[in-house]
C-alpha cells in the first residue's frame, strides 16, 4: 500500500503574539462517512479504542470533511465525545468536489487540492483563538482543536448548513440533467467528453472518481439522484481519492468499486465491514511503526 504523502494532523503554533493553525505531514489517511463516525462512537468500545490507538500513536490520521460536520450538527454527546478523543489527529477536507477538481486542473495535488484550512482557520479564530489570546487557555492540549469544534461552530451558523446542502444537491441534479440531455441528442457524447479519465491518474484522483461517477449517473437513466446525494457524492469522491482506507455507504461503495481499474483509490468498506477496516488499519500502522523504527520514514514536515 502506498502511504499518502499528504496525510496531515492539526497543530497550533505561536508566532509573536498571534496563534496559527498548521498541518503536519504524517502516515496513513482514513476517511469515515458520517454513519461510520456514529457507529464508531456508539457501538463497540473495543473497536473504538483500537481505532483511536492507531491515531494516537502517530501512524494514522482522520481526514475529516466539512461534509461530516454538516451531517453531525445536532449529534449526541457520545458522538461529540468521540470527535474530541480524535484530538489533533485529523485534517480538514473541503466540502466542494468541484473546487477540489478545479485545484487539480490547476496542478495542485494532495492536501493542496483538498484542504479546507481556510474554513478551519475561521472556526479556530472563533472557537479557540480568543481564549488563547485572553489567557483563558494556557497550554496546547491535543484536543484543543479537535473535530468537535467544527460541529460547535456550525451549530451556531445553521443557515450555512442548509445553504450548502441544497447547493450540493442542486449542482448534482442540474449536471446530471444537462448531461443526459446531451447524451440523448448524441449517443457518443459521454465517450467523447470523458476520454481522459478512462484510466486513473495519480495527479488527479478526485477528477477521476468524480467524472466517472457522474458518467455512471448519465448512462444509467434508471438511477435518479436524490436529496442528500450531493453530500454523499462529496464523501465518496474525496474519501476514495485521498484516503488509504474509507468507510462509505453501501451504494456509494459499489459506485467506487465499479470505477475503471487498476486505480489508486482508497480501500472501501461499508457498514458491516467496520471491524475488518479497523483490523486492516492496525496492520498497516504496524508497518508504519516498523519503517519509522528503521529510519525509513522522514521527519515530520510542517505546512501552512
Amino acid at each position: 500500500m502506498d502511504i499518502r504523502e499528504h496525510t496531515l494532523m492539526m497543530k497550533i503554533t505561536r508566532l509573536n503574539d498571534d496563534y496559527r493553525l498548521i498541518g503536519a505531514v504524517r502516515g496513513i489517511a482514513v476517511y469515515l462517512d458520517t454513519f461510520a463516525i456514529i457507529r464508531m462512537a456508539q457501538e463497540s468500545q473495543q473497536r473504538r479504542d483500537r481505532f483511536l490507538n492507531c491515531l494516537s500513536d502517530g501512524s494514522a490520521d482522520l481526514l475529516f470533511s466539512v461534509a461530516n460536520s454538516i451531517d453531525l450538527v445536532g449529534s449526541n454527546k457520545t458522538v461529540k465525545a468521540f470527535l474530541k478523543q480524535i484530538a489533533n489527529h485529523w485534517f480538514p477536507v473541503d466540502l466542494s468536489v468541484n473546487a477540489v477538481c478545479k485545484r487539480e486542473e490547476q496542478g495542485l495535488m494532495g492536501a493542496d487540492a483538498f484542504t479546507a484550512m481556510d474554513f478551519a482557520q475561521v472556526v479556530f479564530a472563533a472557537q479557540v483563538q480568543p481564549y488563547l489570546a485572553s489567557g483563558g487557555i494556557t497550554h496546547f492540549s491535543p484536543d484543543l482543536f479537535a473535530p468537535d469544534k467544527f460541529i460547535e461552530w456550525l451549530e451556531l451558523h445553521k443557515d450555512r448548513i442548509w445553504k450548502d446542502r441544497n447547493a450540493l444537491d442542486e449542482t448534482l441534479f442540474q449536471k446530471v440533467k444537462e448531461y443526459r440531455s446531451r447524451q440523448k441528442l448524441d449517443a457518443s457524447w459521454v465517450e467523447d467528453s470523458f476520454p481522459e479519465f478512462a484510466r486513473f491518474r495519480r495527479d488527479k484522483p478526485a477528477m477521476f472518481a468524480y467524472e466517472n461517477i457522474i458518467r455512471g449517473f448519465v448512462m444509467d437513466r434508471g438511477t435518479q439522484p436524490k436529496k442528500g446525494d450531493g453530500l454523499d457524492l462529496s464523501h465518496a469522491v474525496l474519501g476514495s481519492a485521498f484516503a488509504n482506507f474509507a468507510a462509505l455507504d453501501g451504494q456509494w461503495k459499489k459506485r467506487i468499486e465499479s470505477l475503471p481499474k487498476p486505480n489508486g483509490l482508497a480501500r472501501i468498506y461499508s457498514e458491516p465491514e467496520l471491524d475488518q477496516m479497523v483490523s486492516d488499519i492496525e496492520r498497516e500502522c504496524k508497518k508504519i511503526r516498523m519503517l519509522r523504527a528503521r529510519g525509513l520514514l522522514g521527519e515530520t514536515v510542517f505546512v501552512g
